[in-house]
């Protein structure tokens, strides 16, 4: 039947396939816990915002019922939706497509364009008038669309094909085609200069459509027809006094728009900021406008939020393998110190030890200290971004983050501005590159505008590893590193941290002379050790009262402070889990260390859990009953001579182990007693008490003991005996450990 409306099916059968709709406004109907389906009341079409896909009746048919054209047109007749199998002509489709809305004078029907099967089809018009709102000329906006009135949609971009013609009055005053000699306007041009002599807010859009979206909101907007190119020195004049905001389009046309108007309106405008839309829209389209973000959930609140500087934009595209931590925001501190009287703003500092001296551990302690804004042994700190560029270990570093989290009760939902970058899961990073500081550069910056907060510290981790092929005693090449260090504390304003080894000697900063000499700040990390009575016996380690090693850091160089300031810590072990063998996952973290109480008693015991003194007897009743020499290639200090098999030591816990599980719950007992041996042999092995090796399958007693009375291992050469950890430590010593500021 030549008069069956098709488009006037299309509602019917939408809810007919879709079901009832989620949503319904005066404009769409809409499907969906997102509205990813909708049928729009103005162009009586559907639009699928997923799959990219819209049209008519007979598209939706077709589409729905997996047919062709025929089979739609057979489907609607079996259905008494039509008479007849009857395919709508190319005229009839036109006349589907919505009537022009508020007309000019003179209104006509205008043409549409046939290119074969595809026409253009009016969706909408927009008149421009002049500033007092006398009628200039209309923009038409053309939808092309197929014969049975499905969009032609851009593969680009997921929308409609459209076009855009100007109709106008010529000299004769009949309505045709062109602008005729007329001048381009402002659309809404009496609108907008209202709001801008009132100092009001007002948006500059690219097409009219985003206009209207503006508008819905409330919102005082305008465009120009014709592009930036017509952009007219008595636009610029209309916007004095007003807050300007231009949105540009996601395109490289859009960004060049943007820069064109924004020069011209600036020294004009109060105000002029141009908003990206992209930057703040995970996964925008290209070419995506102000429209299509409030299609895709915007809202006026979140733009207002936007605008006035409220709104985070999404993170920088790292290329160094950077990981967030989420946000903590702090206030300024005015003074010039990161940390009041150890290490100064926008600096150059390093920290030296060792190797598993615990450099990075205290590197992330502090760092992670700058990023909460928290003070640092009683220091005042300056909050700020924290950059960790983990050179040599991004892996570790991440897992010490964690376990720096847990220790200290941080939720996960706390948002630290604390970046790791593994240059090994991007680009690579070295400061043997100018280019690689280039682009570490960019990346700080975009960092430090994500967090809304500058980037006060950043970390190379480790010195040797970012500057590998360096010749470290050739003072010539160890300046172009220096200048390459000081190119990026320049640009970023941040202080950098070098953290970097000492001698083999362990007496001085590896390298030339000049790292340690063009830097203001040098921290060096040492062990504590015991001074042996004879020469016949080792240093041993200063542990404090739960067995740890107590490790010293001092301030060997301060230009504009004190040196010599000292404070000491320990490593304490975090469990993380397990892997997927089920053995522990651990790290360590950076804390004080426990007090030691001293007693002439020898039956006197260090801070012992019972769990733990009971593992401690069976691995010593092991070593009795199975003990065998130390075999090859095993994990054990040379000094160990003797070890047991692990199946001897688990079978002596279980012995004297309490269980709560009854006799016959086998499999309950096993677990208890899994769960007892990996949570005391971690405090054992870390307190330097057992030894294990899992490929062997064996453990071995140390020869130390968590008791004040000395012991000898079953087996062992004399010189295992136990020394008690005062021994050898002089008493100046101790007073400077037990009176040294603590930042743990």
């Amino acid at each position: 039947m030549s008069d069956t409306d098709f488009a006037g099916l299309t509602e019917g059968l939408c809810i007919r396939f879709w079901g009832k709709p989620t949503e319904k406004s005066a404009k769409t109907l809409r499907w969906g816990s997102g509205g990813s389906r909708s049928y729009s009341f103005e162009k009586q079409a559907w639009y699928d915002h997923e799959a990219g896909k819209g049209g008519g009746a007979i598209a939706l048919v077709e589409r729905e019922c997996s047919t062709d054209r025929d089979g739609a047109l057979a489907w609607m007749e079996k259905e008494g939706l039509i008479d007849a199998r009857h395919v709508a002509s190319a005229a009839h489709q036109r006349q589907e497509a919505p009537s022009p809305r508020n007309g000019p004078p003179e209104q006509e029907n205008l043409p549409a364009a046939t290119f074969g099967e595809i026409f253009d089809v009016e969706t909408d018009h927009y008149d421009y008038t002049d500033r007092d709102g006398a009628f200039q000329y209309r923009v038409i906006r053309y939808e092309k669309r197929y014969a049975d009135g499905r969009p032609v949609i851009d593969d680009k971009t997921g929308n409609p094909k459209k076009t855009f013609k100007q109709k106008s009055r010529d000299a004769s005053g009949a309505i045709s085609w062109g602008l005729n000699g007329r001048a381009p306007c402002l659309y809404r041009w009496p609108q907008i200069e209202q709001a801008a002599e009132a100092g009001r807010v007002c948006f500059i859009v690219e097409g009219e459509k985003d206009v209207h979206t503006l508008e819905a909101f409330g919102l005082n907007a305008t465009t120009n027809s014709g592009g930036a190119q017509n952009w007219r020195p008595e636009f610029s004049a209309s916007f004095r006094a007003a807050r300007v905001v231009v949105l540009i389009d996601n395109d490289e046309a859009g960004r060049e728009r943007g820069k064109v108007i924004s020069e011209l309106l600036t020294g004009v405008a109060a105000s002029v900021k141009v908003i990206d839309l992209a930057r703040y829209w995970k996964d925008a389209p290209p070419k995506s406008d102000v429209t299509d973000w409030v299609n895709a959930g915007g809202t006026k609140e979140a733009l207002i939020d936007i605008v006035e500087g409220r709104a985070r934009p999404l993170p920088p595209v790292s290329t160094f393998g950077a990981d967030t931590s989420m946000n903590v925001a702090g206030s300024a501190i005015v003074y010039d110190w990161l940390i009041k009287g150890l290490i100064e703003r926008h600096g150059v500092f390093i920290i030296a030890g060792e190797s598993q001296a615990g450099k990075s551990f205290f590197v992330k302690d502090l760092g992670m200290k700058i990023a909460r804004g928290i003070e640092y042994g009683g220091r005042k700190v300056r909050q700020g971004v924290v950059i960790h560029v983990a050179v040599e270990d991004g892996r570790g570093t991440k897992l010490r983050q964690k376990g720096y989290r847990q220790y200290h009760g941080i939720s996960p939902d706390s948002d630290i501005p604390y970046v790791i970058m593994d240059p090994t899961a991007g680009q690579g990073f070295s400061l043997m590159s100018d280019d690689a500081v280039d682009r570490l550069i960019a990346e700080v910056k975009a960092w430090a505008d994500y967090y809304g907060m500058p980037v006060e510290l950043i970390i190379i981790d480790t010195l040797s590893v970012a500057t590998e092929g360096l010749d470290e005693i050739n003072g010539a090449e160890a300046g172009k590193v220096l200048a390459r260090v000081n190119r990026l504390r320049d640009a970023t304003g941040a202080a950098v941290g070098l953290v970097h080894h000492m001698n083999a000697q362990g007496t001085r900063v590896r390298g030339h002379s000049s790292i340690v000499a063009n830097v203001p700040n040098v921290i060096e990390i040492r062990p504590m050790m015991t001074i042996p009575a004879n020469k016949n016996e080792k240093p041993q380690p200063i542990l404090d009262g739960d067995g740890l090693h107590i490790r010293r850091a001092i301030l060997t160089k301060n230009k504009n402070g004190l040196n010599d300031i000292k404070w000491h810590f320990v490593l304490k072990v975090v469990g993380l889990g397990e892997d997927a063998d089920g053995d522990p996952i651990t790290t360590c973290v950076c804390a004080k260390q426990a007090p030691k109480q001293r007693s002439d008693s020898d039956d006197e015991r260090h801070k012992m859990s019972p769990d733990t003194k009971l593992v401690f007897d069976a691995l010593q009743a092991a070593m009795t009953d199975a003990g065998q020499d130390m075999p090859a290639g095993s994990a054990s200090a040379t000094s160990v001579k003797r070890c047991a098999p692990q199946a001897a030591f688990e079978a002596n816990v279980r012995k004297t182990m309490t269980f709560t599980a009854s006799e016959d719950e086998i499999e309950k007992r096993n677990t208890e007693l899994k769960a007892l041996i990996k949570r005391t042999t971690t405090t054992l092995i870390n307190g330097g008490y057992m030894g294990r090796d899992n490929d062997q399958k064996i453990v071995w007693w140390t020869g130390r003991s968590p008791y004040r009375k000395s012991y000898r291992s079953p087996g062992a050469d004399d010189d295992q005996s136990f020394h008690p950890p005062s021994t050898g430590v002089p008493d100046s010593v101790i007073e400077e450990i037990k009176d040294s500021g603590v930042p743990f």
